[in-house]
């Protein structure tokens, strides 16, 4: 339930707090006074499309916040489009930051995208305007109608016809691509076949490039390498005195000459012992290095040739070795596709005409359960008619098999009323008036209210060309929704006013 409207810096305020009770809450005030813009608020503030000038003159941002009350069921619903939502303290809060050129929404406080907010806002609030009833003239708006009627019901099924639709067009994009023109797939074969030659032959392996690059370093940096290792050695063990091995032999000859005196002296020799010990291990060490090290021109050139050819290839197709060969499998793939387009062409035929059957067996499901469903909504429309004081209720839902499929099958749905007694049913779209429109929308929303969830549903000016006793059957119609439904309306007539819980 949605228990208060904030709007900071947008149109005509500067800064308004509404508070909302449950059942029925009346709008109403002159015209120009801002009811509408009120709900317009509501509707920035669930993803709304946003333009700078919506913004207060003179004010540099606008701001919109929206607080519901949520149930433990809402919240699970909410979970399931995003689970991080915090919602334990049953509140859930939506705001929307608009400022030149920009917006920002909050929910809870954490950011969420437009997409998320919109999904979020479905589960919360139904609004219904003026502009709304434009649906009932819209092709595709009465099979629009009658899905969302079905609900759960058609859900599966249109789901499935979806995805089937899918598949078909996935295979016909395939078909169409082995059908382009002749030399344009010559060309690409050609130009196929010389790109997987060339990664063949390279024989690359994994790793490869690693080992070169620490090879030709090492190669190339032979003389310097050599020469600290001669330079090593010398200082270790070399000719004259100063070495390593000379000072460490004269240590300890000094201590073995007092060790049998003083333990630490002892302790001490036998420390330099073990070190004389390592020392002549790493003098032999580097000196079989020093014997063993080699520096070929010829290898080094051949490594950097090498090198060369690796980079390049990775230019061309790949930043690693492992991404070169995954792209060589990717271009074997499409080579053969093409090298084998009749056989291929022949399979995705027999594919194409599979999934069209397949097709066809899901539209025809689908078909099936929207005239079920057609059947129990139009009684339910027509007795709503009848008691919005319409000449004659008589209401029919069509489900007819149009020329052509789509991804939501292959029917056409319209509604047909019969305008006045004695008269030929008419096609809904080519005789109502404005306000007559809006009363049968309001019947379908009350339709639709009798079978979703208890959410808010808002009317802006549903009772547009009535009066008399025909606004006396809005009020009641309106007051018998909000037994089970929060809703908010908009009205300029003392009938609908009256019946208000909250004003």
């Amino acid at each position: 339930m949605l228990t208060n409207l904030t709007v900071k810096n947008l149109a005509l305020f500067k800064d308004i707090s509404v508070d909302f009770d449950g059942g029925l809450n009346i709008l109403t005030g002159e015209t120009g006074a801002g009811k509408s813009i009120l709900i317009g608020s509501a509707l920035l503030a669930l993803g709304g499309r946003y333009t700078s000038d919506m913004i207060r003159t003179g004010e540099k941002a606008g701001y919109v916040e929206l607080s519901f009350s949520v149930d433990d069921s809402l919240k699970d619903m909410v979970h399931r489009i995003d689970e991080e939502i915090d919602l334990s303290n049953g509140l859930l809060i939506i705001s929307r930051k608009l400022s030149e050129g920009r917006s920002s929404s909050r929910i809870n406080g954490e950011s969420v995208t437009q997409k998320r907010l919109r999904d979020i806002a479905s589960l919360l609030l139904d609004v219904h305007g003026q502009r709304d009833s434009q649906i009932l003239l819209e092709a595709g708006g009465h099979k629009s109608l009658l899905d969302d009627f079905g609900s759960e019901g058609l859900h599966q099924a249109r789901r499935e016809t979806e995805n089937a639709y899918r598949a078909l067009t996935e295979t016909k994009r395939a078909i169409d691509q082995i059908g382009e023109d002749q030399t344009q797939r010559q060309r690409e074969i050609d130009l196929l076949s010389y790109e997987v030659e060339e990664i063949s032959q390279a024989q690359l392996e994994e790793g490869e490039d690693d080992a070169l690059e620490s090879a030709y370093a090492r190669l190339s940096h032979a003389q310097q390498i050599y020469e600290g290792l001669a330079k090593s050695q010398e200082a270790l063990s070399g000719d004259g005195e100063g070495n390593a091995s000379d000072l460490i032999a004269r240590s300890m000859r000094a201590l073995a000459a007092v060790r049998r005196f003083d333990e630490k002296s002892d302790a001490l020799y036998d420390q330099l012992s073990q070190i004389d010990s390592l020392l002549s291990d790493v003098s032999r060490e580097i000196d079989d290095t020093i014997e063993t090290f080699e520096y070929s021109p010829e290898e080094t050139d051949r490594i950097s040739r090498r090198l060369d050819e690796i980079n390049r290839l990775k230019g061309k197709y790949g930043a690693t070795i492992a991404e070169i060969k995954a792209e060589e499998e990717r271009k074997q793939e499409r080579l053969e596709a093409l090298e084998n387009a009749e056989e291929t062409l022949a399979k995705l035929t027999e594919t194409m005409e599979n999934q069209r059957a397949a097709l066809l067996d899901k539209c025809a499901v689908l078909s099936e359960g929207r005239k079920r469903y057609a059947s129990l909504m139009e009684k339910e429309i027509a007795a709503g008619l009848s008691e919005l004081q319409f000449a004659d209720n008589r209401f029919e839902i069509r489900v007819e098999r149009a020329d052509s499929i789509g991804p939501d099958g292959y029917d056409e749905v319209t509604f047909w009323i019969g305008p006045n007694p004695g008269e030929p049913m008419k096609e809904l779209s080519r005789i109502a008036s404005g306000g007559e429109l809006s009363r049968i929308m309001l019947a379908v929303k009350t339709v639709m209210a009798g079978r979703e969830r208890e959410k808010t549903l808002i009317f802006d000016e549903i009772d547009a060309g009535i009066s008399g006793r025909t606004a006396e059957a809005v009020a009641q119609r309106l007051c018998e929704i909000a037994q089970t439904h929060q809703v908010i309306c908009i009205t300029h007539l003392a009938q609908i006013a009256s019946m208000a819980d909250a004003h």
